[in-house]
């Protein structure tokens, strides 16, 4: 007596030979075209991935470039206002200053009668020459 189980039938549609038969004809070859399509598709998707990546590093870059030079620019502006508040802020001292060279400025006020005790000897000293003559 044979064991069924391990015979092949072949009605029964179990015959190892038949196993491409499993699937029809169409189907094989719609999932052959897939495969072959996938497979010509993945240089273009990586090319794209490529691509995708170079302009977000060009982009972060270009970013960071414009960050660093708006920091300098605020940098330069904040050292140039800080100049100019020196220069151009007067302390207390310094006003009371300015106008004692107006006003009275000990110093200023004998240089400035030297001076004049200067000419007016000058000036006599010029009549006399002329009396002389």
């Amino acid at each position: 007596m044979t064991n069924a189980a391990s015979t092949p039938n072949p009605s029964s549609g179990n015959d190892p030979n038949k196993s491409n038969d499993a699937l029809p004809k169409d189907i094989r070859e719609s999932i052959a075209i897939a495969n072959a399509k996938s497979v010509a598709e993945q240089p273009a998707m990586l090319s794209n991935l490529n691509f995708a990546n170079l302009m977000t590093n060009h982009n972060l870059s270009q970013q960071n470039a414009l960050t660093n030079q708006q920091a300098m620019y605020q940098l330069a502006i904040t050292a140039i206002a800080k100049a100019v508040n020196k220069v151009s802020d007067l302390s207390p001292t310094e006003g009371l200053a300015i106008a004692k060279l107006d006003t009275s400025n000990d110093v200023a006020q004998q240089i400035a009668d030297l001076k004049a005790a200067n000419r007016d000897n000058n000036s006599e000293e010029g009549e006399e020459i002329e009396e002389e003559e």
